[in-house]
Parts: C-alpha cells; sequence; structure tokens
C-alpha cells in the first residue's frame, strides 16, 4: 500500500479504532494501541484494498490487532499488580537466630542495605521467594520459565549472601 493510501486508511481508522479500544483503556493507551495497531498493518507492507471486501478485511485486521494488543496490555497490567502486591511485604526479612533487638535491628538494616544493591531482576526473585511464592509461581508471575527462575534466584542468593557477609565484616 503505498504512503498516501495508507494515511487515507490511518486517518479514518484511528477514530474508530480508539473508539473501540476505550471500551477497556484509557484514552492515551486507547490512542497508542489504535496507532501500534495500525503501525502493524503499515509494517506488513500488505497491498491496498481493490474493493469493499478487501477494505473490510484489512479493517477487521485493524480491529483484531488492537485486540491482541489489548490483551498484552491487560496481561501486562495484571502482572504488574500481581509483583507490586508480591513485593508489598518486600523488607520483612527476619533472621534465624538473634541474640537481643539490637543485634536483630542491625541484622534486619544489612539485608535491606543488601537487597537494596542487588540488580533489580535478582531483588524481585529474592522478594517474591520472601513472600511465599514457590518457583513455578515466581515463573508465572515473570512470564519466564521455572529453571530460569531458578538460576535467578542462585545468582540473588549468592550476591546477598556475599553483600550481608561483607557489611558484617566492617
Amino acid at each position: 500500500m503505498d504512503v498516501g493510501r495508507f494515511e487515507e486508511f490511518f486517518h479514518q481508522m484511528r477514530p474508530r479504532l480508539m473508539r473501540f479500544n476505550q471500551r477497556w483503556v484509557d484514552v492515551d493507551a486507547a490512542n497508542e494501541i489504535a496507532v501500534e495497531a495500525l503501525r502493524s498493518i503499515w509494517d506488513k507492507d500488505l497491498p491496498a484494498p481493490g474493493n469493499a471486501r478487501e477494505q473490510r478485511q484489512l479493517e477487521s485486521l485493524a480491529y483484531r490487532i488492537c485486540e491482541g494488543l489489548l490483551r498484552n496490555a491487560q496481561r501486562g497490567h495484571r502482572r504488574r499488580l500481581r509483583l507490586a502486591h508480591a513485593v508489598q511485604a518486600d523488607h520483612d526479612v527476619r533472621p534465624t537466630v538473634v541474640e537481643s533487638p539490637e543485634e536483630r535491628n542491625e541484622q534486619s538494616a544489612r539485608v535491606r542495605d543488601a537487597l537494596a544493591k542487588l540488580p533489580e531482576k535478582e531483588r524481585e526473585v529474592i522478594s517474591l521467594l520472601i513472600c511465599g511464592y514457590t518457583i513455578a509461581e515466581i515463573a508465572e508471575i515473570l512470564e519466564t520459565t521455572p529453571g530460569a527462575v531458578s538460576m535467578r534466584l542462585r545468582r540473588a542468593r549468592t550476591s546477598l549472601r556475599r553483600l550481608v557477609e561483607g557489611a558484617s565484616d566492617d
């Protein structure tokens, strides 16, 4: 499809796609999704519709792409909510053997400081584990495989141990 025909299609479809998207998302997100769907059509370098049937098919494709993008946006939103909920109790790390309240506070502070120094992905997996999630549940939340979570967790534990032990040597 040439630039002129696509611009015409874009200006015709963007308001319709925005109206379609606004049933599920706010105006800004609806516009972004509409534009992204139309950009996807442009990237496919489809031929210009030659008749009304082909025009309806192209319009239908735009709506189907929007549906997929909306589902992705909703999945991302749910994932962020699950993650925010899981990380809520992030800083409630308790040592197993504590002699006094002062030592408990000092050790908790060392662990919190060490957690803060971890890379975000490692901190994320540790906090989910602390919240009681299983490896499989963490993999689902992070949309990755259990093997990748186990590897990330192993690295995070090693890094955290090194940071806490390094702080106690000071």
